[in-house]
């Protein structure tokens, strides 16, 4: 026997929803998170975490980014950075992003955070910064779990990823990877 779930007819998606109409419909939800917010203790984040992540898959990336921002302060996390950080690239902020990716490196280097630092290092034209990134990144672990034949890998300020660094990499990476 196969089960088919089928939606309500005329019913749709949120992202087909304007502005006005989602704001009413979240409302009542956004109620209730500020209720379990305010009844949660002090040191739970757990509903607070919630309504961060409702406000995004509603695409309210303001409220959310406002919500990982209060989450950071009161207990930063490689997650909670990792998650704003996709809000400022949402929002167009880049490098307020690689910050944020940055940051959850520094508390959780993991390949996750990597990949997506170097992504965005890349886009902001930083390709031997990302490429160094990759390359640092542990092929393995030894018996004990620590991560094998990983190399050292170090940051360069914003300003000096900008100008003739820039062009000299893009040339180099045109050069090694062909038409």
């Amino acid at each position: 026997q196969r089960l088919e779930l089928v939606p309500p007819e005329g019913a749709r998606w949120r992202w087909q929803l304007d502005v006005a109409e989602r704001e009413e419909r979240a409302a009542p939800i956004r109620e209730a998170y500020d209720d379990a917010i305010a009844f949660a203790d002090p040191e739970d984040f757990g509903p607070l975490q919630a309504r961060a992540l409702f406000n995004a898959s509603i695409f309210d990336f303001g409220a959310a980014r406002a919500d990982f921002d209060a989450l950071i302060e009161r207990q930063p996390s490689a997650w909670a950075y990792q998650q704003r950080a996709g809000l400022h690239e949402a929002l167009g902020d880049n490098l307020s992003a690689i910050a944020d990716l940055n940051a959850a490196w520094d508390l959780e280097p993991d390949n996750g955070a990597a990949l997506s630092l170097a992504r965005l290092l890349a886009y902001d034209g930083d390709m031997a910064a990302a490429q160094e990134l990759l390359a640092s990144l542990p092929v393995g672990e030894a018996d004990d779990g620590s991560a094998t034949e990983a190399t050292p890998w170090s940051r360069r300020s914003a300003s000096t990823r900008r100008g003739t660094a820039v062009a000299s990499d893009a040339a180099s990476i045109a050069t090694t990877t062909g038409p």
